[in-house]
C-alpha cells in the first residue's frame, strides 16, 4: 500500500467519525498527498490543516501586498496601479476572513485538538470556493495588468 493510500485510509476512519471532506477533493485543492510522511503521522488533521493554511497564508501575503505594498518593489507598486478603491475595500474584505482562519490555525498550533481541529477543516472547506474564485479574480487582473505596455515607469532609479 503506497502512501496516498495508506493516509487516505487513515482519513476516511476520521471521515467517518466527523463527516470531513472527501480526501481526493482536499488533494486536489491543497496537495495533501505531497506532504511527507503522511502515512506515519499521528497527527493527520493538524498535518492537513498546517497545509491548508500555508496556501491560506499564500493568498494572504498576496492580498497584504495589494493594500500596503512594498514602497520598495517595481513589482508591489505597479500592481498596486492595477485595482481600483473599490477593488482595494473588496481585497481588504477577503483578506480579513483569511486572516481570521490563518490566525485560527495559529492558535490551534499552540493548543490543539481533534474537535477544533475539525471545525477548522470544515469551515474553511465551506469557505473555499469563495476564496478560490475571489483569488481567481485577482490574478487574472494582475495577470493582464502585465500586459499593458506602460509597464514599469522607466525613469524609475534601479539602482
Amino acid at each position: 500500500m503506497g502512501k496516498k493510500e495508506k493516509a487516505t485510509e487513515l482519513y476516511e476512519s476520521l471521515t467517518k467519525r466527523y463527516d470531513l471532506p472527501k480526501f481526493d477533493d482536499l488533494n486536489k485543492e491543497f496537495e495533501i498527498s505531497s506532504i511527507k510522511q503522511l502515512d506515519k503521522t499521528d497527527f493527520l488533521l493538524r498535518v492537513i490543516r498546517r497545509r491548508i493554511t500555508d496556501k491560506l497564508a499564500m493568498f494572504c501575503n498576496i492580498l497584504q501586498s495589494l493594500i500596503l505594498p512594498n514602497t520598495g518593489s517595481a513589482i508591489n507598486m505597479y500592481e498596486l496601479k492595477m485595482f481600483d478603491e473599490n477593488d482595494k475595500e473588496q481585497i481588504e474584505k477577503l483578506l480579513a476572513e483569511m486572516m481570521f482562519l490563518e490566525r485560527k490555525s495559529l492558535l490551534l498550533d499552540i493548543k490543539s485538538e481533534d474537535n477544533v481541529e475539525v471545525e477548522f477543516l470544515k469551515t474553511t472547506w465551506k469557505q473555499w470556493p469563495k476564496f478560490s474564485i475571489e483569488m481567481a479574480k485577482i490574478a487574472e487582473k494582475m495577470s493582464k495588468g502585465w500586459k499593458q505596455e506602460d509597464k514599469l515607469d522607466k525613469t524609475q532609479y534601479f539602482g
